[in-house]
């Protein structure tokens, strides 16, 4: 069940993450602008040059223009800069660059990926009855690895639909390693 749960919070982050790539490109060439308008305060959401951006206004009445702009808080690219427009309008900023959100979207489906190709290579150890840890060749009523003395996991796997196959090719090679001729030290 978990790892049902998680397959699909990973299908949709990663949704997210190409999403918010697309609109990382589309800011490069484009920049968008859409207007929020409320009874008090009037908010403006603009995506461009690489970058999310909201603005908010006290809305009263009196021309707009800018004034004293500060830079409250900067972290890790994201800003907050707050001023006053004239007649003491007070506005917000927050600038968010889209690496940021593309990244922490990422995180899920690489864990994800990560879960994955661990429990492959646990897989084709089991398979191979090979110790997980260091590759040590175990007998079939081993309890324990003789190189490294990790426990074996007493689970039993399911082998890969290609197993025979796998493991042959995997003995030849073993096998032929093991009779090959020692190389010649004696530089002669």
């Amino acid at each position: 069940m978990f790892r049902r749960v998680l397959a699909i919070l990973a299908s949709v982050s990663l949704l997210l993450c190409l999403g918010v790539c697309a609109a990382w490109v589309r800011s490069a060439y484009v920049t968008d602008e859409r207007v929020i308008e409320a009874p008090d305060e009037t908010i403006h959401v603009t995506s461009g040059q690489g970058a999310l951006v909201l603005y908010r206004v006290d809305r009263q009445a009196g021309e707009s223009r800018w004034m004293r702009p500060t830079e409250r808080w900067n972290v890790l690219g994201v800003m907050y800069i707050e001023g006053r427009l004239n007649r003491r309008r007070p506005w917000g900023m927050l600038i968010v660059p889209y690496w940021l959100p593309a990244g922490l979207a990422a995180v899920l489906p690489g864990c994800w990926l990560a879960m994955r190709a661990r429990d492959a290579g646990r897989r084709r150890h089991a398979a191979l009855r090979e110790c997980v840890r260091c590759g040590a060749d175990l007998e079939d009523d081993a309890t324990s690895c003789p190189r490294c003395s990790r426990p074996v996991d007493g689970r039993k796997t399911p082998a890969p639909k290609r197993a025979e196959g796998y493991l042959a090719a995997s003995l030849a090679r073993r096998v032929s390693a093991l009779e090959r001729p020692a190389p010649d030290k004696s530089g002669g």
